[in-house]
């Protein structure tokens, strides 16, 4: 199973990150990587990384290969940050407070990308496993 992933660069497991490099303190734009292998993630847009927070900017993504039934994730903010599983619309997140949602939930384990589209704001802290 995938193991608990952190977004802020304070505990971002850099073993596990693909794609453009990190900035941290200030909004940058990422690239996201074309080739993701499992367990790692990788920004796309507009972000601001900074302690255990990765902040969206404009057209921001966010990319995880995962091994796993479920995957949470700890939001903060308010928007809707719409969920992509391999290349595929499965729905949404409304955020509307600072907790664990569930970003994909399957009645046995799967090996997919999981895609995020942010609007401007919500803040990503975490994913967790089950």
């Amino acid at each position: 199973m995938t193991p608990e992933t952190y977004l802020g660069p304070e505990r971002l497991d850099p073993q596990r990150y693909a794609g453009s490099h990190l900035v941290t303190g200030k909004q940058a734009s990422y690239t996201l990587s074309a080739r993701l292998p499992q367990n790692f993630i990788s920004y796309g847009g507009s972000w601001a990384l900074a302690g255990q927070t990765a902040t969206a900017g404009a057209d921001a993504r966010l990319r995880l290969h995962f091994h796993a039934r479920d995957v949470y994730i700890v939001l903060g903010g308010a928007g809707r940050v719409q969920e992509l599983v391999d290349g595929r619309p499965v729905g949404s997140i409304d955020v509307s407070s600072y907790r664990l949602y569930t970003a994909f939930a399957s009645s046995q384990v799967r090996d997919a990308v999981l895609e995020l589209r942010f609007p401007p704001g919500v803040r990503a802290y975490s994913f967790t496993f089950g």
